[in-house]
């Protein structure tokens, strides 16, 4: 009966070990990972921001840090795809420092919730887990004013020109303008398309500054003629998604016209031509015009006008007698006057 007793309490006793030591080889050493601060965390775009996070242990040995061969953090942020921070290094007093990675594309302006994970190393005690409070981090934007206006006094340059100049909180930061491109379009006064010019723009120069860029305009132009620019800076993808601007407003300017000397001494477009074809046609035309009726009036023959008769002879006429001509009547009275003069011999 005594050695049944001895059995049993033996048995106890090792179960009782077991059941103190099961947990703790089974599930490992609990731990604990949160943020250090409780407020979140607000950073201007492309500026530095860090997120501090701590790991401990928590056993029935007391509450210890976990030191860097104890495993690793896993970060993530809500809205991104998986881990964004993957294994991240537990440096000594347990904590990790969360901060934007450099193999990964800046965070955009916006609010996002922060979660990691710690991950034990293989063959640790400690057991998993995971932060039960998430971290705000605020994304602000930056402000970059882009400007644009026209130069086209001949004696500052050679054809007309847009200059382009970009400033703001972003420049100041930084000490260079943000990467991108600059698209300048130009429309006649009839609204269609008369030139379209793509610039980069520069972020760096020798002297360490980068000052305005001129984007000449060497289409050809009509002589004087009206054009509306349009002028857009497209920042670089990479960090468009921080930045904030609006772009200069659409500008206008006028090409000389010609004068007669130019006229008269420069080449003649087709429509040019067009127009002078025009002109000789309308003017031989007229030419022509003159002409015929000039012939028409000249070939043109008059008729005759009735010879008044006399009454004698329009009776006899009537009559049906035969009448002497005019001429010879007035001859026979002539001779008869004559004859009829008496002779003072």
């Amino acid at each position: 009966m005594k050695r049944l007793a001895a059995l049993a309490l033996g048995a106890a006793i090792v179960g009782a070990t077991l059941t103190v030591s099961l947990p703790a080889s089974a599930a490992g050493i609990p731990t604990t990972i949160a943020f250090t601060s409780t407020t979140g965390v607000t950073a201007p775009f492309g500026s530095a921001w860090d997120i501090p996070i701590r790991v401990t242990s928590n056993s029935d040995r007391g509450s210890y840090d976990v030191t860097t061969n104890d495993g690793t953090v896993d970060i993530f942020v809500e809205g991104m795809p998986g881990e964004y921070v993957t294994a991240a290094t537990i440096y000594p007093g347990g904590m990790v420092y969360f901060a934007q990675p450099s193999n990964e594309p800046a965070l955009a302006a916006g609010e996002y919730s922060v979660t990691a994970v710690f991950t034990p190393s293989a063959g640790s005690d400690f057991a998993t887990s995971k932060t039960k409070t998430a971290a705000i981090l605020t994304i602000t934007t930056i402000g970059v004013t882009p400007a644009a206006e026209m130069l086209t006094d001949p004696a500052v340059v050679t054809v007309p020109t847009v200059r382009t100049s970009l400033s703001g909180q972003f420049v100041d930061d930084k000490g260079a303008p943000p990467s991108g491109t600059w698209t300048v379009t130009g429309t006649d006064s009839s609204g269609a398309e008369a030139f379209a010019i793509t610039a980069e723009q520069p972020t760096e120069s020798t002297e360490g500054a980068v000052g305005p860029l001129d984007i000449p305009i060497t289409s050809e132009l009509e002589p004087g003629e009206t054009y509306e620019v349009t002028t857009v800076f497209t920042a670089d993808p990479l960090i468009a998604p921080g930045l904030e601007f609006e772009n200069p407003a659409t500008a206008t300017f006028s090409t000389p016209s010609l004068t007669p000397a130019e006229v008269l001494s420069g080449p003649v477009g087709v429509s040019t031509w067009i127009v002078i074809l025009n002109g000789i046609l309308f003017i031989s035309l007229i030419v022509l015009l003159v002409l015929f009726l000039g012939m028409w009036s000249r070939g043109r023959v008059a008729k005759p006008k009735p010879a008044v008769e006399e009454p004698a002879v329009a009776a006899a006429i009537a009559s049906g007698a035969s009448v002497a001509p005019v001429a010879s009547i007035e001859s026979s009275e002539s001779w008869s006057l004559k004859d009829d003069t008496p002779d003072r011999e």
